[in-house]
């Protein structure tokens, strides 16, 4: 077996090419004088009718198909010299295929009524001067023909400009109808409601609709907790105003006492807890009790619930199954020894029972993370037994995602348990979506599966927000014919539920960050690229996410003998982020291998922005070089000026906007080296494309794992090793061992003498 190289180099960076030209449509777009006219009038009537909650209109422009970032409105609602995009407070789908955008303003009426008269106004002159239609090549003889000046003046007789006019027709040209969304979802039973962000704050909502509160209702202004009475108001008087709704309640995978099966066998032997690493652990309760519970040693409990909640054995039962794993997971489980030792654990009691209220755990979350930054893994075995929306990131999830940038970790999250549809495997339809947390995009998300790999009994699905693969990988959590061996409250139990699968992800997790010193971003992208593999199974995506992880930790830190595996990771700082001194070994003049990459990055997300959730886009390419260019090995034309590629295309072909993206090719019968163009130097070529005007480019750290696959059976990786140094790249094995002596020697306080 060969092992992982981390490779370690330079990333040169380039700004991005000049201001584009004049508006423009695209060979397949025309606007016609009707279609204008309709939209003014649209906008008009709102305006005119609009006798609500709030005193600015939200209303929602419904677009003709999956838009891209550069195709928005760029004039429509532009106000007080800001663009649009400052007025957007969400974006769904909708249409025959639920794929078309809905976005969501909140404006002022009378910028409604100016745009509805500055519609107006286009719709004339395209009447008038344009025989009622407005193509592409129209609009490019009003912006570079010779009848340009009489063009300009034309448009300047009505009271616009023609750039704004040229803009306002390219902005109509995507647009279906505007309208306001009145959809509201029922809810039963205690809700947790994010708002649209607009000028009414949550208190001020309260107090418009006679709603008492207290500040404990209320988290981040725009998001607050509802009895079913107050959400039916709420929903009654302005629904346009809910981005989302959800229960108020996470759950934990406890077994009915009647389901349980407990051995009184004698406990393991365990010595004491020395150097390992770390786990953060938020869950029920821990039992702080050597004669009890064999680990208690190895577990730092901090309760914080409080004192005059109820509580039993089954207040303790979870947390303390939980803990068993990560601590000592082997030793229950030999079938499942990964490799990684045992672990140490920081655990934090948030209740007593096996539910909590998502409004609380909100808070906590922040608090317990911020509080300990020395933690960089946090496992979360909880999950909501309601499915997650269709158009927004739940609160919890977008916490999460929040934290996770911000404080330099990762989450590990349940993919969350179907209580009530046992029995099944396979595919199918009939599956229930993922509960929060697990919409989370920058956490690791785990489902559970059986051993012969299909999916758990209990299996929930993705995507989320439609799009982003969720779970991100599966792992074995247990089920009805083959139990998790766990430890109790004095005794073995036999467990079952996703919530049983995520502790043994944290152990590699842990592993492949506390020991081996990767980053969160590499560590996760060691991972997806160990459960996809060659040759994944595509129709699986829904229920396990890219794969099954392998058990053994060298399984994702080594590779067979005819693959070269490699790590690198790196920093955006500009437009484009490239490296093209790559240096891969040819035979005969070609490259005999198959190629595998993954990209993983954590991007920062605005849940204000609904299914167009994250900021950043990382565009990825790997391949050869021709010409000074990267020929990417996925064919990747987006940056192709002479090929046009659909939004919905770059989404779906691409992974365009997700924040993981692999390239791979399938390993075939039939052997086709790859021609080698200028050199043997293949390049890494990123893109960073932003969502909002208004955001400055952000640095966004990334890792990428490249597997390159030896047709003839070869191994190459001596060469590349070679040839890579001889290129100025820092290259470092990665074996294994657990480097518990040197982990404690970088520890260690150092004292300096003054």
């Amino acid at each position: 077996m060969n092992p992982l190289l981390k490779l370690k180099g330079t990333f040169s960076h380039s700004k991005a090419p000049g201001v584009p030209g004049p508006p423009s449509l695209s060979s397949k777009d025309a606007v016609s004088s009707g279609h204008l006219a309709n939209l003014s009038g649209q906008l008009s009537r709102i305006a005119l009718t609009w006798n609500e909650v709030n005193d600015n209109p939200v209303i929602s422009v419904y677009f003709k198909k999956t838009i891209a970032k550069t195709r928005r409105p760029k004039q429509l609602f532009s106000a007080d010299k800001k663009k649009p995009d400052a007025y957007i407070v969400g974006a769904k789908f909708w249409g025959p295929s639920n794929d078309w955008h809905q976005i969501i303003y909140c404006v002022k009426i009378d910028v409604l009524e100016s745009f509805a008269a500055s519609l107006l106004k286009c719709a004339e002159i395209v009447a008038n001067h344009f025989d009622g239609l407005m193509t592409a090549d129209k609009l490019k003889s009003v912006n570079f023909g010779s009848n340009k000046k009489a063009f300009s003046k034309i448009i300047e007789s009505h009271g616009l400009k023609r750039t704004p006019f040229s803009q306002l027709i390219a902005d109509a040209s995507q647009i279906s109808h505007i309208g306001v969304d009145r959809n509201a979802p029922e809810h039963y039973g205690e809700a947790f409601v994010t708002l649209y962000k607009t000028d009414l704050s949550a208190n001020d909502l309260l107090d418009m609709l006679n709603i008492p509160y207290s500040p404990t209702k209320i988290y981040n202004d725009h998001n607050l907790m509802l009895s079913e009475r107050e959400y039916d108001v709420l929903r009654e008087r302005a629904p346009y105003l809910i981005a989302m709704s959800c229960e108020d309640e996470v759950e934990c995978d406890v077994l009915p006492k009647e389901d349980q099966e407990l051995f009184a066998r004698d406990a393991p032997t365990i010595a004491a807890p020395g150097n390992e690493p770390t786990i953060g652990v938020i869950d029920t309760l821990f039992y702080k009790d050597t004669s009890r519970v064999y680990f208690a040693d190895w577990v730092e409990f901090h309760d914080l619930t409080s004192d005059d909640e109820p509580s039993d054995e089954n207040s303790y039962l979870h947390g303390v199954c939980i803990d068993s794993i990560i601590v000592d997971g082997p030793a229950l489980n030999p079938g499942f020894d990964d490799g990684c030792g045992r672990f140490k654990v920081k655990h934090f009691g948030i209740t007593r029972s096996s539910k909590i209220h998502l409004f609380r755990l909100a808070r906590q979350i922040r608090e317990i993370v911020k509080n300990n930054r020395n933690i960089k893994v946090w496992n979360i075995s909880l999950g909501s037994d309601t499915p997650i929306g269709d158009s927004s990131i739940s609160p919890l999830a977008a916490i999460l995602d929040e934290l996770q940038l911000e404080c330099n970790v990762i989450f590990v999250v349940a993919g969350s348990n179907d209580r009530n549809e046992e029995g099944r495997a396979g595919e199918g339809c009939d599956y229930k979506k993922i509960g929060t947390p697990a919409d989370s995009v920058n956490a690791l998300v785990v489902n559970s599966v059986k051993q012969d790999g299909r999916p758990a009994s209990y299996t929930r699905i993705g995507p989320v927000l439609g799009f982003f693969t969720k779970p991100d990988v599966s792992y074995y959590g247990g089920d009805i014919m083959e139990p998790m061996m766990t430890w109790g409250m004095g005794s073995y139990v036999y467990q079952k539920g996703t919530s049983f699968a995520v502790p043994w992800v944290s152990r590699k997790l842990s592993y492949l960050i506390d020991v081996k010193g990767f980053s969160c971003e590499a560590a996760k992208a060691l991972l997806v690229d160990a459960a996809s593999g060659w040759n994944p199974d595509a129709t699986s995506w829904r229920t396990k996410g890219h794969g099954v992880l392998p058990i053994r930790i060298e399984s994702i830190l080594g590779c067979e003998d005819d693959e070269i595996k490699f790590v690198v990771s790196g920093r955006t700082e500009l437009y484009q982020t490239y490296n093209y001194k790559l240096p891969i070994p040819v035979n005969n003049g070609k490259f005999p291998y198959s190629v595998r990459a993954t990209l993983c990055y954590f991007p920062h997300c605005s849940k204000a922005q609904g299914v167009d959730y994250t900021d950043t886009e990382l565009d990825f390419r790997f391949g050869r070089l021709r010409n000074g260019t990267v020929q990417p090995v996925n064919n990747d034309l987006q940056n192709d000026l002479k090929s046009y590629i659909t939004e919905a295309e770059a989404r779906s072909q691409f992974r365009k906007w997700d924040n993981v993206k692999i390239i791979s090719e399938s390993i075939k019968n039939r052997k086709i080296p790859k021609k080698m163009y200028d050199s043997s130097l293949w390049g890494i070529d990123i893109t960073s494309k932003k969502r909002l005007e208004s955001k400055d480019r952000e640095d966004i750290r990334f890792s990428i794992v490249v597997t390159l696959k030896e047709m003839n059976g070869k191994n190459r990786i001596d060469a590349f090793t070679k040839a890579c140094r001889a290129n100025n790249w820092m290259v470092e094995p990665i074996l294994p061992e657990i480097d518990y002596d040197v982990l404690a020697v970088l520890e260690e306080d150092v004292e300096f003498d003054e």
